[in-house]
């Protein structure tokens, strides 16, 4: 019964994943041709949007990293139950993998805006400078051996 549960985890994990991922690249397109309805000529713009689209993937690449090691990390947790500090360091990379996707998701949905004294919105800036260190560590908390009695 524990080996339907895990393998029921990794698939909704998976899922939500490739969901994310699949939304992003749609997104993506539909700016595109949205820019390309109505300014079909005009070269400026579309390599604004090549530079803006190339700075968002920045952003929410490290976001797809952490949901991906925080499903490694709960798999880990579910299937091997580790003890000791391996555990605490796998329920830290999880925790951290969730606290960093639901600021991502604020921030990205509007309800957290950085906004300077001069109207000048810093809050990719922030997400860039925040979300890459935080998914390191989740990664590497997360990749911590089991050891194993063979």
């Amino acid at each position: 019964m524990k080996s339907k549960k895990i393998r029921l985890f990794l698939l909704v994990g998976l899922a939500v994943f490739a969901f994310s991922v699949i939304a992003f690249f749609w997104d993506v397109i539909s700016e595109y041709y949205k820019l390309q309805a109505e300014y079909p000529n005009d070269i400026e713009r579309h390599r604004a949007f090549g530079f803006e689209a190339a700075i968002m993937s920045f952003i929410v690449f490290p976001c797809w990293g952490a949901e991906l090691s925080f499903i490694r990390s709960v798999y880990k947790i579910l299937k091997h139950k580790p003890g000791g500090y391996v555990q605490i360091c796998y329920t830290i990379s999880a925790c951290i993998a969730v606290f960093m996707l639901v600021f991502c998701c604020l921030a990205l949905a509007g309800a957290i805006s950085f906004m300077s004294e001069n109207g000048y919105n810093n809050t990719a800036e922030v997400l860039l400078f925040t979300e890459w260190p935080l998914f390191i560590l989740s990664f590497i908390l997360g990749s911590i051996s089991l050891k194993r009695n063979t």
